[in-house]
């Protein structure tokens, strides 16, 4: 048995869904959604805070958010945190990026403001200098410039954005690197290292970490997003920052994921589901409370049962519960 299906063995041995709106754990005994929580149209109460629950206790290893989550908190991944100014400065001060042009705007009829541009149904006042070209006509497609960084995008996250953009998902296949540094000083110690060199390699990423102190009891503290080919490109050199930085780095990670070296995991972003996009936490940790759910509702009721209806479920996926970090098509990994 490898790691992988120890893993979903553990939760197949620990949880057991109970009813449509219940399950029971091993240790904290049978658990509900907060009232007011509703799920998806079609699934089951139990479904999405089984599957949260599943996100935060086994795969992320945080154990401040799973007791918000047992104790009646609507968490959904844990946000409750707010940013910490010191960790957030730090992240910034550490950030390389010097900020990335975004095509596809069009210059609009210059308002009180100043310059304007518009996209999607958004429009901003620019200055010249974050234009270009720096004075468009009315009407004319313009790039825009944008900071760095988006630090408010995500609560409980400072996002860093490449000088040539983020990966855009749909365009080609995309990989996470998950880093698990030990405390926040570790982090912009990663900060600096990796948008330096991704920077000079002129290689779109979105590298985001935690911006509070607790969020570094985490095994997914802090995550680079890169293109595949460029993942394949720059792995010597990512591997070689690791290497430098490997005493700031816990020995754990994400379940699920591919250790490539300690506090160093790697994984494929998810396909889209049923139009939106999942992380992989949340997509593979949704597949395993569908195949509890699906034992429930077949009355098979021991842990193989289980453990059975969970590999069942990933097979329907065509993903292999042997190795969860692969997509169904392709691969991240040698």
């Amino acid at each position: 048995m490898n790691r992988y299906r120890a893993a979903f063995s553990a939760i197949a041995e620990d949880v057991e869904v109970l009813s449509e709106s219940a399950f029971v754990h091993r240790e904290w005994g049978e658990l509900r959604p907060a009232p007011g929580v509703e799920s998806a149209p079609g699934d089951l109460p139990v479904l999405p805070h089984l599957s949260r629950f599943l996100y935060l206790s086994y795969y992320a290893g945080d154990a401040r958010a799973a007791r918000w989550l047992i104790d009646g908190a609507p968490v959904v991944l844990g946000t409750r945190r707010r940013e910490d100014p010191a960790v957030a400065r730090a992240l910034d001060e550490a950030n390389q990026g010097s900020g990335y042009w975004d095509s596809g705007w069009r210059a609009v009829p210059t308002g009180p403001g100043g310059r304007r541009v518009t996209k999607n149904g958004l429009t901003l006042t620019v200055t010249a200098q974050e234009t270009l070209p720096p004075s468009p006509a009315p009407g004319r497609p313009v790039a825009v410039k944008f900071p760095p960084a988006r630090p408010y995008m995500y609560p409980g996250w400072y996002l860093a954005i490449g000088d040539e953009g983020m990966p855009r998902h749909g365009e080609r296949p995309v990989v996470r690197l998950y880093y698990t540094p030990g405390d926040p000083a570790s982090a912009a110690g990663l900060m600096r290292a990796l948008t330096g060199r991704l920077c000079a390699a002129r290689v779109p990423y979105q590298l985001k970490a935690a911006n509070h102190p607790e969020g570094y009891e985490r095994r997914d503290a802090m995550v680079l997003y890169l293109y595949r080919d460029d993942w394949l490109l720059l792995e010597r050199e990512l591997a070689d920052i690791h290497r430098r930085h490997l005493d700031a780095l816990r020995d754990t990670g994400p379940a699920f994921a591919l250790e490539l070296g300690r506090g160093w995991w790697l994984a494929d972003e998810p396909e889209q589901r049923q139009g939106r996009l999942m992380s992989f936490g949340q997509h593979r940790c949704l597949l395993v409370a569908e195949g509890l759910v699906a034992a429930w509702r077949d009355g098979r009721t021991t842990a193989a049962d289980r453990l059975d209806a969970i590999e069942e479920r990933y097979r329907a996926e065509r993903l292999d519960a042997a190795h969860p970090y692969l997509n169904a098509r392709g691969s991240a990994v040698r």
